[in-house]
């Protein structure tokens, strides 16, 4: 199998095996059987990205990082590369989706923690200008180009879950479809959304409906 993705040129391979999440033995020999083959592959394990029971959403964390491994790699590698020529030498950190921040070695080999990081420093920055105007629960809402999201804060502490989707298609006036996209199991500042920004178009169709 080594063999034959090399040949393909695959360039980043998810590893997920049923009990990996209990013993990553297997996981890491495949992994060593992989590199020795191809020593630049990039290979994501379910065992470290997401070690937890239950095979088909581990699974599908661990493709999504997979699949954006060698993108989310190569830019921050690009922005470092930039920062030193412009002889900046402070760390840098990237936000992550539960509001904390990773170091580029972790976000380059784990960006699937950084889905919705945009969203989630939005939450982030409004909690800490409430916390400064003195309010312990607030709501927060964000609006881009495309969308508009709402989070939630009570006695200073965004609400975070574990249960996220990407990939949904989002439906007039119902926002995100449940169990429509591929799931991740990652800690996510949770958030309501609507598929409207600000650069939406909105109408009013024959029937009297706000599309």
């Amino acid at each position: 199998m080594a063999a034959a993705l090399r040949a393909r040129e695959v360039r980043s391979v998810a590893v997920c095996l049923l009990h990996g999440y209990a013993n990553p033995v297997h996981e890491t020999r495949v992994a060593e059987i992989l590199r020795e083959e191809d020593p630049e592959l990039l290979i994501s394990l379910s065992s470290s990205v997401c070690p937890e029971f239950r095979e088909y959403f581990r699974a599908s964390t661990c493709v999504i990082n997979a699949c954006i491994v060698p993108v989310v790699a190569r830019y921050l590698a690009g922005i470092e590369e930039g920062l030193s020529r412009a002889g900046l030498e402070a760390e840098l950190l990237v936000m992550q989706s539960n509001g904390g921040v990773l170091t580029t070695e972790q976000a380059a080999s784990k960006p699937v923690f950084m889905v919705e990081s945009g969203p989630a420093a939005g939450v982030v920055s409004a909690n800490f200008i409430a916390g400064r105007l003195g309010h312990a629960d607030l709501i927060s809402f964000d609006m881009g180009g495309t969308t508009a999201k709402a989070g939630l804060v009570l006695d200073g502490r965004p609400r975070v879950t574990k249960e996220y989707e990407v990939g949904a298609q989002a439906q007039p006036g119902q926002g995100m479809t449940r169990a429509a996209g591929y799931p991740i199991r990652t800690p996510v500042i949770d958030l309501v959304e609507v598929g409207a920004g600000g650069g939406s178009l909105a109408w009013v169709d024959a029937g009297g409906g706000l599309r």
